[in-house]
């Protein structure tokens, strides 16, 4: 069996449309082109460009992955994040357009700061705001935690794939339990933190609920015990007048203010590109 790729990308538009797969288009563009190598471009314009069985059948198992609501980028291995290619499997969460903001609201105020810049990341993850921040800042380094050595692991492959591995320092250990030697030490703590209450699970679309890993999602029954250890710890880590940024959800700005009003001044929200309340910042008192 064989197909000319562009109307093996159609057949697969059309299957993902019928199924009611979130934006078609993109995923069927994604998948073929992580197995045939080819650009998006050469996917629709390559009418003399042939498609055997092999691939096709790799294609169609990747389409029933799909289907079952499994994320694309579990399934390519990759994904795109604020201008930089990681990889991606599902010892990590799917880094998200949310997190984007996060790194622009902490990048725009590192660069107001003169000289050497020292961060944390708390809760790494595949390394996607750590890997951003030193893509795009100069003199800086970042200390990366995360509790899964295997994270870690994958974190430091990215980390080398963007070749800014020695700006970074990846680090196991519970939140603040690797930063024991940094007292007062860094700029700037940063984290996406598990935000979701438990309870909450059965809302979540099946992508995120049935693949995604547990621990980097819930976060007790109203979805703030990590920011509370946050909020509680990172002042002894931080320089005076250094900040804590931290993603939230879209409905516990006002909650996570006032329990951050103790320690911190200064405490602004930031809202996503949909309007909602996003980032929270605040200055160590």
């Amino acid at each position: 069996m064989a197909f000319i790729v562009s109307d093996f990308l159609r057949r697969l538009i059309e299957l993902f449309s019928d199924r009611g797969v979130f934006e078609p288009e993109i995923s069927a563009e994604r998948i073929l082109s992580s197995i045939t190598g080819m650009s998006r471009a050469e996917l629709y314009s390559a009418n003399d460009n042939i498609i055997y069985n092999p691939l096709i059948h790799r294609a169609k198992s990747a389409a029933e992955r799909r289907i079952a609501g499994e994320p694309l980028a579990y399934i390519t291995g990759e994904c795109e994040f604020y201008n930089v290619s990681l990889k991606i499997d599902r010892r990590v969460m799917v880094p998200r357009p949310d997190t984007e903001t996060l790194v622009e609201e902490v990048l725009k105020k590192l660069q107001r700061i003169e000289g050497d810049k020292l961060v944390a990341d708390v809760g790494t993850g595949s390394g996607c705001i750590a890997v951003s921040l030193a893509v795009n800042l100069d003199r800086i380094e970042v200390i990366a935690s995360d509790y899964k050595a295997e994270v870690i692991d994958l974190a430091e492959e990215n980390a080398q794939l963007n070749s800014v591995n020695r700006k970074i320092r990846f680090v196991a250990g519970n939140k603040f339990e690797p930063f024991g030697d940094y007292n007062k030490q860094f700029d700037c703590i940063v984290s996406n933190p598990p935000y979701i209450a438990g309870g909450e699970k059965e809302k979540l679309p099946v992508e995120v609920r049935e693949y995604e890993p547990a621990g980097a999602i819930f976060a007790g029954e109203d979805g703030l015990d990590f920011i509370r250890e946050l909020v509680n710890e990172s002042p002894a880590f931080l320089k005076r007048d250094g900040f804590l940024a931290m993603e939230i959800g879209y409905m516990q700005g006002e909650a996570v203010k006032d329990l951050m009003r103790e320690k911190f001044y200064y405490i602004e929200l930031v809202k996503d590109l949909s309007g909602n309340d996003r980032v929270v910042i605040g200055y160590r008192k």
